[in-house]
Order: C-alpha cells, then structure tokens, then sequence
C-alpha cells in the first residue's frame, strides 16, 4: 500500500490480502461479468489460460485482445459493448470458428 502523509513523505507498506480482499475483488470480476453478459466466475478456482502458440506469456495475449478491440472500436467503454467484440478477437486468436 502507497500512502502519503501530512509532510509530503511518501510510505509503502506491504499489508495481507485477506478474505475480505478477495470477497471485493469477486464481486467486483462478477458485476463486470454480469454487465457483460457473461456468467459470473465460481470462486475457490485458480485459473489457467491455453496460450495460442503465437504469444508466450498472459501479457502478451492480454495486449493483442485489449489492443484488436480499442483498434476495432476505440470509443466502447461498456462491458456489454466490449464483449462481443472481444469474442470475435478471441476467435481470431484461437482460430475457432464463429458458431
């Protein structure tokens, strides 16, 4: 945690993620989903991500999708907009075809 205090100093601590934490964090993902259309993720799972064989990192793949939909559409703001949008990238990506 980054704070500043009354004389200017800038203090870093590093503080637990508690339960509390991620109960936030899952109901913030979850109503991100929910606007999107998309169902909400169960919790208690870690994730993982098949990588297409051209990106080798989560970074990588993350910035071709965020930057194949802001070059599509540039002005969506909404998670109800984006998805569709980014599906089609992901399509692409993955070279699945639309059904």
């Amino acid at each position: 945690m980054t704070r500043t205090d009354k004389n200017g100093t800038v203090i870093e601590t590093i503080e637990a993620f508690t339960a509390h934490d991620r109960q936030i964090v899952d109901e913030e993902v979850n109503s991100y989903l929910a606007d999107a259309g998309v169902e909400k993720r169960p919790g208690g799972f870690r994730w993982f991500v098949r990588l297409p064989s051209q990106f080798s990192s989560w970074e990588e793949l993350r910035a071709a999708i965020t930057g194949a939909v802001y070059t599509s559409e540039p002005q969506v703001v909404h998670p109800a907009e984006i998805a569709p949008i980014m599906k089609q990238a992901m399509q692409r990506l993955y070279a699945f075809s639309s059904r």
